[in-house]
């Protein structure tokens, strides 16, 4: 058919589960991949990149969660609570697909809580990552409690004190009293 407006799927029905199935272990390969290459990185200039990168978790009782550019002040924001006296740490995920759930279980399997900053929202529903990071946490039997903060959206700078709020919020709650927990909206 030549009118370029005819619809040609990617695949034909018949196929599309064996197609999606492909899709599946090719991600569940690409985890491996990311891992290996990583290591080879690491020997040759020595930094490592992976999946995720853990700062502070081991004695940690609560966890930041963050990803890319807002990671610098989420470090920050860690490093100031730890000389204040608090056990916080830090989980920057590296890689949202594929996503890193045995990675995020190591760390975050005996923490008391985690706080997630998403710099993103799915409205009417709150954080994608936080989303994935209850996802992942479902199926454990003594799970952390995950509070989910939306802070820098369309751009907002990300401060460290206004993660810090974040961590102090969840830290003085016992439950998830909302969602969301939303910082930066101006009055």
């Amino acid at each position: 058919v030549n009118d370029p407006r005819a619809f040609y799927p990617l695949v034909m029905p018949d196929n599309y589960m064996e197609y999606r199935y492909k899709m599946q272990v090719a991600m569940d390969r690409a985890m491996r991949v990311i891992e290996e290459v990583g290591e080879e990185f690491d020997k040759v200039f020595g930094r490592r990149y992976g999946l995720v990168e853990a700062m502070d978790c081991d004695d940690a009782e609560v966890v930041l969660v963050s990803s890319s550019s807002f990671t610098s002040p989420a470090r920050a924001a860690v490093m100031n609570l730890r000389r204040k006296g608090y056990p916080v740490g830090l989980l920057k995920i590296k890689t949202f697909r594929p996503f890193p759930t045995e990675k995020v279980r190591e760390v975050l399997a005996d923490k008391k809580k985690v706080v997630v900053a998403d710099r993103n929202i799915s409205f009417g529903k709150g954080g994608i990552f936080a989303d994935e990071i209850k996802g992942a946490l479902f199926n454990l039997p003594d799970r952390p409690v995950v509070f989910g903060g939306v802070i820098g959206l369309g751009g907002r700078d990300i401060t460290p004190q206004a993660l810090e709020e974040i961590v102090m919020d969840a830290m003085d709650k016992k439950v998830v009293e909302s969602e969301i927990i939303w910082k930066g909206l101006k009055p």
